[in-house]
């Protein structure tokens, strides 16, 4: 008999702007989460990638839908939501000093929180952050 994979998938979410379409993400989400082969999926990041758009506390029930199917639910870049909205932690993406965010989203959220950054700047900044003590370092994995 075949063994299981040990292959881990991490969720990248792009939540729309306009609130229909963020609630008929909620739908499709939900039906993501629990087709067959999604008890692989991980991690979710909520990700606000439509021009103009910040994040905000109207994804709370996103962040509900990940965590009730034993899911981490991770906000990008803004740690203070993460920690508003209960969720599991924060995405830091690209940045000049990937270091002093990671820093910052850490004074935030403290140890019981995940804190991931992407590093896209240099071999020497992902090692800092991995000494440092972030959850994991993503190498271009939202973004341009």
């Amino acid at each position: 008999m075949a063994s299981e994979p040990h292959t881990h998938l991490y969720l990248v979410v792009t939540v729309p702007v306009d609130p229909a379409r963020k609630m008929a993400l909620g739908v499709t989400l939900a039906h993501v989460l629990d087709a067959p082969g999604a008890h692989r999926v991980v991690s979710t990041v909520l990700f606000d990638r439509e021009p103009g758009m910040s994040l905000d506390a109207s994804i709370g029930p996103l962040v509900e839908l990940v965590q009730k199917r034993a899911i981490a639910a991770l906000v990008s870049d803004d740690a203070q939501l993460a920690r508003t909205l209960r969720a599991d932690g924060v995405h830091i993406g690209p940045s000049d000093d990937p270091l002093a965010a990671y820093e910052e989203a850490r004074d935030i959220l403290g140890t019981r929180f995940i804190v991931g950054v992407d590093s896209t700047a240099s071999r020497h900044d992902a090692m800092s952050l991995g000494e440092g003590g972030a959850e994991y370092i993503a190498f271009g994995l939202i973004g341009d």
